[in-house]
């Protein structure tokens, strides 16, 4: 340990290494070519969007779509395929630039 507590700056590998890395919250396998996200990443982010289009209303603030759409994106690049799934999501916000305003689900 180095001063107050904290770890040496030595103590912490500068570089990690190996066949599977966890970067950005996602698992990347270089031996399986695959990106994956955790199962409990998967379940919080289906939880996320579930209380999204359950909330009061057909309407939500141009700020929870955004946060939406910053999650959807994540989970995109493990899951390319899906892409077609949050494109229509850009649309909705597109051109809107008060956070406050709202946008029809």
């Amino acid at each position: 340990m180095g001063q107050a507590g904290y770890p040496a700056p030595e103590a912490e590998p500068k570089q990690v290494s190996g066949g599977s890395l966890e970067i950005v919250g996602l698992q990347l396998d270089a031996d399986a070519m695959r990106i994956t996200m955790s199962a409990e990443q998967r379940g919080q982010l289906a939880k996320a969007i579930e209380d999204f289009l359950e909330g009061e209303g057909r309407r939500r603030m141009l700020v929870e779509w955004q946060r939406r759409a910053g999650g959807m994106q994540w989970a995109v690049d493990a899951y390319p395929l899906h892409r077609l799934a949050v494109t229509p999501q850009h649309d909705k916000m597109a051109g809107k630039m008060q956070t406050k305003s709202y946008a029809m689900i």
